[in-house]
């Protein structure tokens, strides 16, 4: 069977990002928690952050402050939805009062 010659198109996992190593194109590595991946053919003493070899292909840290935005916004909901249960109860107590009022009895709903 002959042998591919050509273009890698299946990445290479690298680990940690090293500045002291080269790295083939594809390879993809992690620094500060976010996951770069060379363009090329990577020099050792290359910066990870020189746009021309790498590509930043996952944010952990936009990631994360998205997750919190998301926490945010449905604890705010709750917050709303509880505000609207105080509100339904206390209507109900009131409707029960007046029925208690009227000579029938019911029962007391924030029992």
């Amino acid at each position: 069977m002959g042998r591919y010659i050509g273009a890698r198109y299946v990445p290479i996992i690298g680990g940690a990002w090293d500045s002291t190593q080269e790295y083939e194109p594809l390879t993809m590595v992690q620094y500060e928690g976010n996951t770069y991946t060379s363009k090329i053919y990577v020099p050792a003493g290359i910066a990870i952050t020189n746009t021309a070899y790498w590509v930043k292909t996952a944010d952990f840290n936009q990631q994360l402050a998205n997750v919190n935005q998301q926490i945010v916004y449905i604890n705010e909901r709750m917050q709303d939805a509880e505000q609207e249960i105080d509100s339904t109860q206390g209507d109900l107590n009131v409707g029960v009062k007046r029925r208690t009022n009227n000579g029938r009895k019911s029962k007391n709903f924030t029992n």
